[in-house]
Formats: structure tokens, C-alpha cells, sequence
């Protein structure tokens, strides 16, 4: 009995010992729960890093390879090291070229601190990403092209533009656009300059220059302007004739809008004639004199092939045209239904200033004389022009209406990158 009391309160004393295993394990797996916390927390971040940079890398791939700029593979090589580089070094990752995608793969292996006491001595991360470029469709406009000043239309007259005698044009911004396909579609022998932006031919110009006169660049076999207005001008009603005067013989003459019929002369006594604003139709009319014609917000039209204005002596033009309304910037200007051409002369000692359009397709105008034309707006749509004498011009382009010049070469397509895109996973 007593030694069974004996070896019982050795048993008692013992249990100490055996709390201290179990807490010793407890422990254990405590540090090691909370240590994985934490190294895993570490393990993490450590991934979200390393995702950056190959997300980075892919990206850099992918628009090496669009942009033609480098190698993908080495391209996203450097900039996935460029990018870990603040951890002291990495892994070397694995680049793949599959198409337009470039495919970018890491890993690393992360130390583990507490939780070695339950073995593990590493935490393994990956990170992949994939990107391609993406390409928008750029078509490109051709270069635009100057001011057409003159358009002369028809495609196989000789001689469409000729400039001769000591005609002088001061035209630095314009172009002169001639459509004759033939081999002499324009005549230029000046002596004087002609300062233009460009002449354009379609065909080949027989003569070119003489010793005193300086021409502008020419261009044979070249693509010129269409005419924008064909088929686009109003075409205004016809009204009853006006009365014409028994006698036209004030020192001024002044004159308002409507339809004029038949020959209106001018006897020499007038000296000036006074449009006043709006729109005069030409129906088989001619007014013949040698007076001052002026007028602002004018408009007029010829209906017919027979009707126009002739200028003598040393008559002149000063007209501009309408700022607003179905007639804005144009100052003269014929049916288009006119099929017939014919001629339209500007004799002596004429002097023209006019600021819009003159569309006068179906005429062959020709300036004689000592004739001049001052216009710093001013758009000219002929069937041929000629230029006699020593008539000299000073013109600028009219920008609205106006004529521009066909741009150098067609337009082009081409694909452009747009961006680059991560793939999703």
C-alpha cells in the first residue's frame, strides 16, 4: 500500500513536465500560423511586383514589335530588369513571340522567416501577362494645293493662255490652271514679268519667255483644278425688260437692279454709271461705253451668249459683289446652259477693279490695249484668256467662292498603332 501511495505521488509530480510538451507544441503552431501570416503578407507583395514588371515588359514587347523599334524579346527582357531592378536584382524571365502577342513569364522564390519552424523554407510566386498592339486605319489627305486665280476650261484649244507684249501680272499667290490637253496649249512670251504662284497645264505650253520678261514656274502635264461651280450657280428668273432712256447721256448714270433687254449705249458725255446694290440680268443685252462702271453688292448675269459689257476707251470697272444672300461673292457670271462659245473683249485704256467671282465659262476673253485689272479678291472662270499689249495685273485669290488647287498626289491608307493592351487572363 505504501509503495502504490509512493509511485501515485510520483505520477503527480510529473505533470508539470507533460504541460510543458503540450504548450511547446501549441506554441509551435502558434509562431508558425502567425509567422505564415506575416510571410505570406511578404510573398504578396513580393508577387504584385513582380506582375508589375511583367506587365511592364509585355507592353514594352508588344510596341517594339508594332512600332518596328526594336526586338520584342530583348525589349521586354530589359525593361522587366529595369523594373525589378529595385530588388536588388530577379529572376530572368521567359519571353514569347507568338503573332502580334508578346507573352511575358517570372517567378521567384521568397525566404521564409517564421514559418520554418513548421519546415518551409520558401514561398514560390509566378506572375504571366500577355499584350498585343491594336491599330486604328489613318487615311491621309494628299498636301493641299495653292488659290487657283484662273481657270481657262476648254480641254483642246491652242494657245488656251497666252500672255504677250509687255503685259505685267503681279500675282504672287495665285495659280493659273490652264485644262487644254494639246501640245500648245499655252503661249507665254512676255516683257514683262509674270509673277505667279504656279501655271498648271494640262498639255504643253509651244512658248516660254523672251529675254526681258521673267516667267513663274511652269508645269506641263499637270493635274488641274475642276470647276467647282458647274451646274451649282442660281440661275434667276427673267422679269420684264426695263425702259431704256431715249438718251443716255448724264454725266452720271445711275442705274438699279432688274433685267435688261437689247443694245444700252452710252453716248461719250457719261462719265460715270452708278449700280446700285443687287442683281442685273442680261437677257440679250449689251451695254457699250467708255464711262466709270460702279457699284457695291452687285451681281450680274448674263443669260444668253450675246449679252455682255464693252468697255471702250478708257472706261472702267469697279464692281464688287454681295456679301450675303443667293448671290454672295459673285460679281459676274452667265447661264450655264450656254453651250456656244464666244468671244468678249476689254479694248484701250480699261482699267478693272473687281473683288468675287467672274464665271464666264463659254467666253474667250481677251484684254487689249493698255487695259489693267486690280482686284485683291478676285476668282476667274474662262473658256481661254489672252493678253495683249501692255495691259498689267495686280490679283489675289478670292477665298470664298474660290478655287483650290488639286493637293500633290492622291491620298493614302495606312495602319497606325493606336495603343497597346494587356490580355486578359
Amino acid at each position: 500500500m505504501n509503495e502504490f501511495k509512493s509511485k501515485y505521488s510520483t505520477f503527480k509530480r510529473n505533470e508539470e513536465g507533460s504541460i510543458a510538451i503540450v504548450f511547446a507544441l501549441t506554441l509551435t503552431i502558434v509562431v508558425g500560423i502567425a509567422g505564415g501570416a506575416i510571410d505570406f503578407g511578404r510573398a504578396f507583395a513580393e508577387r504584385q511586383h513582380l506582375q508589375a514588371s511583367v506587365d511592364a515588359a509585355a507592353v514594352a514587347g508588344a510596341r517594339a514589335m508594332a512600332l518596328q523599334v526594336g526586338d520584342a524579346q530583348s525589349t521586354a527582357t530589359e525593361i522587366f530588369k529595369s523594373n525589378y531592378a529595385t530588388r536588388g536584382g530577379g529572376p530572368v524571365p521567359t519571353v514569347q513571340v507568338q503573332g502580334q502577342q508578346v507573352s511575358v513569364n517570372a517567378s521567384i522564390s521568397v525566404p521564409a522567416y517564421l514559418m520554418q519552424v513548421m519546415g518551409i523554407e520558401t514561398l514560390t510566386v509566378a506572375a504571366a501577362a500577355s499584350a498585343q498592339p491594336t491599330y486604328e486605319t489613318i487615311v491621309t489627305e494628299p498636301e493641299p494645293g495653292g488659290d487657283v486665280c484662273i481657270l481657262l476650261l476648254d480641254p483642246y484649244t491652242s494657245e488656251a493662255f497666252w500672255a504677250s507684249g509687255n503685259h505685267k501680272v503681279d500675282a504672287p499667290s495665285c495659280e493659273v490652271h490652264v485644262k487644254s490637253q494639246v501640245s500648245s496649249a499655252a503661249k507665254i512670251n512676255m516683257g514683262k514679268p509674270l509673277d505667279v504662284k504656279r501655271v498648271c497645264i494640262e498639255g504643253a505650253a509651244n512658248q516660254i519667255g523672251n529675254d526681258s520678261g521673267v516667267v513663274g514656274p511652269i508645269e506641263e502635264s499637270c493635274t488641274t483644278a475642276n470647276d467647282p461651280f458647274r451646274n451649282t450657280v442660281p440661275v434667276p428668273s427673267l422679269a420684264s425688260c426695263k425702259s431704256k432712256p431715249k438718251k443716255l447721256n448724264k454725266s452720271t448714270e445711275y442705274l438699279t437692279p432688274g433685267t435688261y433687254c437689247g443694245q444700252w449705249k452710252f453716248k461719250g458725255s457719261v462719265g460715270q454709271i452708278q449700280l446700285a446694290p443687287g442683281l442685273y440680268v442680261f437677257n440679250n443685252a449689251t451695254w457699250v461705253t467708255n464711262a466709270d462702271i460702279r457699284g457695291s453688292g452687285v451681281t450680274i448675269f448674263y443669260n444668253d451668249k450675246n449679252s455682255e459689257i464693252v468697255l471702250n476707251g478708257q472706261g472702267s470697272i469697279a464692281v464688287s459683289a454681295p456679301d450675303s444672300g443667293t448671290y454672295e461673292g459673285i460679281v459676274m457670271y452667265e447661264n450655264p446652259a450656254i453651250t456656244q462659245i464666244t468671244s468678249m473683249k476689254i479694248n484701250g485704256g480699261s482699267d478693272a477693279v473687281t473683288k468675287g467671282l467672274i464665271y464666264l465659262p463659254s467666253r474667250d476673253m481677251t484684254w487689249n490695249g493698255n487695259s489693267s485689272l486690280n482686284a485683291d479678291e478676285l476668282t476667274m472662270v474662262l473658256n481661254s484668256l489672252v493678253l495683249l499689249g501692255t495691259t498689267d495685273w495686280k490679283v489675289e485669290p478670292f477665298e470664298s467662292p474660290g478655287i483650290q488647287a488639286p493637293g500633290s498626289g492622291g491620298g493614302t491608307t495606312e495602319q497606325v498603332l493606336q495603343t497597346v493592351r494587356i490580355n486578359p487572363n
